[in-house]
């Protein structure tokens, strides 16, 4: 069959306008991928960190709160005092004497003292109680009010029950005597067999300006009760 020479021209014509097209097509793909190899990918694939905030967009963490202070809050205060030491440092007639020296891991009634023993206390010690059992007999349960700063004494609250026992708290420094822990007291109106032993528990509740309070207990086992003097 005979192809006319306007058929030909017509044929040839398409095949170069689709080669053009491809060859578009094919510019363009380049141009893209050219583009996101240098530039990286575009602005709406990425997500920006925000201002403060870390990787992910996730807020950073808070600050930690400020110290508290126990003269103005006793909220998370409290607890069982480390001891540093005990004794039954007298035996005499009528006064049997003991003693635990601590504080809790805090250092919370050492920091109390400034604020507890002055001429306007911020902090009181509303209430306290002792206890001891003993081989020798001597045992009894006390209950004590409110302890205050006794007169003409400094770095000392103390209470008496009815029977004229005393609880006690002194603060070595604030007594004018060599800085160191609290020293907690509870006195007797007994004396003790010489050479037995005994065991004692203290607690002390106190109070803040803000009406928190916390409770710090104490106690030892196996003091020795000296000779009586």
């Amino acid at each position: 069959m005979k192809v006319s020479p306007k058929s030909l021209f017509t044929a040839q014509a398409v095949l170069v306008v689709a080669g053009l097209l491809a060859s578009l097509a094919l510019g363009a793909c380049s141009r893209a991928g050219m583009t996101d190899s240098l530039v990286g990918p575009s602005k709406t694939t990425m997500t920006p960190f925000a201002k403060g905030q870390g990787k992910g967009g996730a807020p950073p963490p808070p600050a930690p709160p400020p110290a508290a202070d126990p003269c103005a809050s006793l909220t998370g205060f409290g607890g069982a005092v480390a001891v540093a030491g005990a004794s039954v440092p007298q035996n005499r007639i009528d006064r049997l004497r003991i003693e635990i020296v601590g504080d809790v891991a805090a250092g919370t009634m050492n920091t109390l003292g400034s604020c507890a023993t002055g001429n306007a206390p911020a902090v009181s010690f509303i209430s306290g109680t002792g206890s001891v059992s003993g081989s020798g007999g001597l045992g009894g349960s006390f209950t004590f009010g409110a302890l205050a700063v006794p007169p003409a004494e400094g770095g000392v609250v103390l209470a008496n029950d009815a029977a004229g026992n005393t609880l006690e708290i002194i603060w070595p420094a604030l007594a004018g005597g060599i800085p160191g822990p609290p020293i907690l007291r509870l006195q007797l109106v007994s004396s003790g067999q010489a050479g037995s032993t005994l065991s004692v528990s203290m607690s002390f509740t106190a109070r803040a300006p803000n009406g928190t309070t916390a409770t710090f207990t104490a106690s030892a086992a196996n003091l020795v009760i000296p000779a009586l003097k």
